[in-house]
């Protein structure tokens, strides 16, 4: 047989159902075992396939990433429309406005969210939630309940989608499952602080608590309250955490992935001839 490499962006770091534990057990080990090296995406997978007794030195990393130099330099130019961007969507000088990019679904952990900036007893804090999906009128109805103010953002095409970070001061991504989330590379990219829960791939490499935001437990809406309620209450740090953000996530562009993937391509390839 060929070598081949496998790429892996799945972890272990939530509980998902046991007939899908059982398929994985029986066949990612014959899978991977048998690979010349493994891709995986982020930190996470990588300690993944270590645990399941993969070399370190035949796994690599690569970036579920976008074009950050483009999505900096659109955020850039739409930095002198943000004021008006932010009055169309309802949004006062003063407020806080924390953004989530995500399907209106349980997995994304949206009503954590919804609880949890309720709980920041702030009422300049905003929910905005750009996406669509089943939750939508279960996430109105359970913020008018607890008294939050809520915007859900209309859509608009993926190539607009730089226009709903820059109405934000904080990105929020609470998910209950997520193996990376290349939303949080998009808000990274146009500069914004970042608040992710414990199940979100991408904390592990693009967040740096207390650097550029906050890493709370999955579903635990103290721990958010507390973080969304320090970054709304503090300006200063926002700005500095939203810099932050920009600096870490260039080391996961296109092209340091891009140059790794060539890397062990090349390794393989010549282990074959």
């Amino acid at each position: 047989m060929s070598p081949y490499v496998v790429l892996v962006e799945s972890n272990e770091r939530d509980s998902r159902p046991g007939w899908r534990r059982a398929v994985k057990g029986a066949v990612v080990p014959s899978v991977v075992g048998g690979a010349a090296e493994i891709l995986v995406v982020g930190t996470l997978a990588r300690q993944a396939m270590l645990a399941r007794g993969i070399a370190p030195e035949r796994v690599s990393v690569v970036a579920n990433t976008v074009d950050v130099e483009r999505f900096a330099r659109q955020a850039d130019e739409l930095a002198g429309r943000r004021d008006d961007l932010r009055t169309e969507a309802g949004l006062a000088e003063d407020d806080v406005a924390v953004l989530s990019v995500a399907r209106l679904a349980p997995e994304k952990g949206l009503d954590t969210l919804v609880r949890a900036v309720g709980a920041t007893g702030d009422p300049g804090v905003v929910v905005l939630l750009a996406g669509s999906g089943p939750e939508r009128e279960r996430l109105r109805s359970l913020a008018n309940d607890l008294g939050v103010r809520l915007v859900l953002l209309p859509d608009v095409p993926w190539e607009r989608i730089v226009e709903r970070y820059v109405l934000a001061d904080v990105f929020a991504l609470l998910s209950r499952h997520e193996p990376w989330g290349v939303v949080v590379n998009e808000a990274a990219a146009c500069g914004l602080p970042l608040v992710l829960s414990d199940r979100v791939g991408a904390a592990f490499d693009l967040l740096e608590d207390g650097r550029n935001g906050a890493l709370v437990p999955a579903e635990d809406v103290a721990a958010a309250a507390a973080a969304l309620g320090r970054l709304a209450a503090d300006p200063d740090w926002r700005r500095s955490a939203g810099e932050a953000s920009r600096d870490l996530v260039r080391a996961w562009g296109y092209e340091p992935s891009i140059e790794n993937l060539i890397r062990v391509v090349r390794r393989v390839a010549g282990r074959g001839a």
